[in-house]
């Protein structure tokens, strides 16, 4: 599934590159897919997802 969801968000994106919620979508989908995930003992993290959320915190008008 999460395959599916990323590949629906990356084909939108690039007919809707500035939307918010498809973004949101995609880095909430690929946060819940690495939880718990791990390489040679160090936990994972989505550098995508990790940027966008990043993003979003340090303006207001996109946390809606």
């Amino acid at each position: 599934m999460f395959d599916e969801c990323r590949q629906f968000c990356d084909d939108w994106l690039t007919k809707l590159p500035n939307s918010t919620l498809l973004k949101c979508i995609r880095a909430e989908s690929m946060t819940d897919y690495f939880i718990g995930k791990e390489k040679d003992g160090i936990r994972l993290v989505e550098r995508e997802a990790l940027e966008f959320f990043t993003g979003v915190v340090v303006h207001p008008e996109r946390r809606c």
